[in-house]
């Protein structure tokens, strides 16, 4: 190419070059989105004294920071993508008197470090336009029927909360919505600890306790293809009970111990992956080549079976807390008794520390009960218990909230002749209990913060 070409070319090309530039898009940087956070405090010593004025007046991506106190507010409509998080989840009450807690109602909510009590219809409800939400280390005290966690959107996680019912009444988490996630959570006291039910699927309840209901886990109506892996299954009248067409779901590597009925399966479910099974109390089967899995099948009553039943307990490399505490004695006796379900610990549990309220811890071994050997001034309390194993291993305390009024013991009255004092059945009576919530749960020492460790099970 001669010169005379070069120069013509480079005279046609730089005006096109020029011109082009003019159509890129200049890159400009992106701020960052503005997060701010509103503290809620009930003494005012923040921005708001109330929740839902504090929920009002916030933006999306803003947190709300609630202190600790009691909140005596419900129905809290949370409808921005917000976060909202308790000082601490046993000392941060929110109070519902009867009605609903909170009701999410949009995607992107966390909710968490809250103590939700008294609720009536839902401690908390997840609405349907709510996706991908997480609720986490909340305590629920649900001392009324219905539900304690109600997730009817997909999505969403439920993680490390404890959720208490009484008298196995109601449900403690209801799940009629798919690709839910419930995991490290303890469910205990209701006539079903976890419900999935409607065409519900593709959910996972992973590394859970659930304890002392009527049913542990309850499949029903079309709920397909979810998976239940790595929880302790104890204490219930049915353990996992699948049917009314409820099929192809994966129940593996649980310990099942302690149930009136470990498992009834009238679909067609895997009780184990290929490989491994779960543990079950009462497998009569033998391990002749000591690999761990039993010779011969667990028949699930219906028509199934662990073909490969796991010999012994999946325990958690983490200590659990004692669990199902309960005041054994009167309300009108000074001197309290309670018991407790063991901890469990893949090493040796060396035994129990306990307290009443502040007072010096004393150890008392590794039995289930304990007395007072002192007595009890009248009031409201505090029974404080945790675990340590032989490699000074220590769990968190377990509470549970009791009363004593023995000066009222003349004048108790039993209409109804049940042994139990209307005073005690009413739980308010002519009284003037000076904690949140004398419902008739509490006046009869039902365990508000028993709290437990995530299993870890391998």
């Amino acid at each position: 190419m001669n010169r005379k070409t070069l120069t013509q070319l480079v005279i046609y090309i730089l005006p096109l070059l020029l011109l082009s530039s003019l159509f890129i898009p200049t890159v400009h940087s992106v701020p960052p989105i503005t997060q701010n956070t509103i503290i809620v405090d009930i003494n005012g010593n923040g921005d708001y004294t109330n929740i839902q004025e504090a929920i009002n007046n916030a933006l999306a991506t803003d947190v709300i920071e609630i202190k600790e106190g009691i909140y005596d507010e419900n129905n809290l409509l949370i409808d921005k993508k917000i976060t909202i998080t308790g000082e601490d989840p046993s000392k941060t009450i929110i109070d519902c008197s009867g009605e609903t807690g909170f009701i999410l109602d949009t995607t992107h909510i966390e909710l968490n470090n809250l103590k939700i009590a008294n609720a009536g219809e839902y401690s908390i409800r997840v609405t349907e336009e709510s996706d991908s939400c997480t609720i986490s280390n909340c305590i629920i005290d649900k001392y009324e029927a219905d539900t304690g966690i109600y997730i009817g959107a997909s999505s969403v996680v439920v993680s490390n909360c404890n959720v208490s019912g009484f008298d196995s009444t109601g449900i403690g988490i209801n799940v009629p919505k798919s690709n839910n996630i419930i995991e490290g959570c303890t469910i205990q006291g209701f006539d079903i600890g976890i419900m999935v039910l409607r065409n519900a699927r593709d959910n996972k309840i992973l590394d859970c306790n659930i304890i002392n209901n009527q049913a542990g886990i309850d499949f029903r109506i079309n709920a397909n293809d979810n998976v239940v892996s790595e929880c302790n299954i104890y204490s219930n009248t049915k353990g996992i009970y699948t049917w009314q067409s409820s099929n192809y779901n994966l129940i593996y590597k649980n310990n099942f111990w302690d149930n009136d009925r470990n498992a009834l399966d009238e679909s067609n479910n895997s009780w184990d992956n290929g490989e491994q099974g779960n543990y079950w109390d009462d497998y009569e089967g033998i391990d002749e080549d000591n690999d761990g899995i039993g010779d011969t099948p667990y028949s699930i009553f219906g028509e199934n079976k662990d073909r490969y039943p796991i010999m012994t307990m999946l325990l958690p490399d983490v200590i659990t807390l004692p669990t199902n505490i309960k005041q054994t004695t009167s309300m009108s006796d000074s001197s309290p008794s309670f018991t407790w379900t063991p901890s469990v610990y893949s090493k040796e549990i060396k035994g129990y520390y306990v307290k009443i309220d502040e007072n010096k811890e004393t150890f008392i071994g590794s039995k289930t009960s304990w007395t007072s050997p002192t007595n009890v001034s009248d009031g409201a309390h505090a029974f404080y218990i945790r675990a340590e194993t032989t490699d000074n291993t220590s769990s968190r305390y377990a509470t549970l909230v009791f009363y004593v009024y023995s000066s009222v013991n003349a004048s108790l009255v039993d209409s109804d002749t049940d042994g139990i004092p209307d005073i005690e059945e009413d739980g308010l009576g002519h009284l003037n209990f000076p904690l949140l919530g004398a419902r008739k749960s509490l006046s009869m020492g039902y365990s508000t913060e028993n709290l437990i460790a995530r299993p870890n099970l391998s």
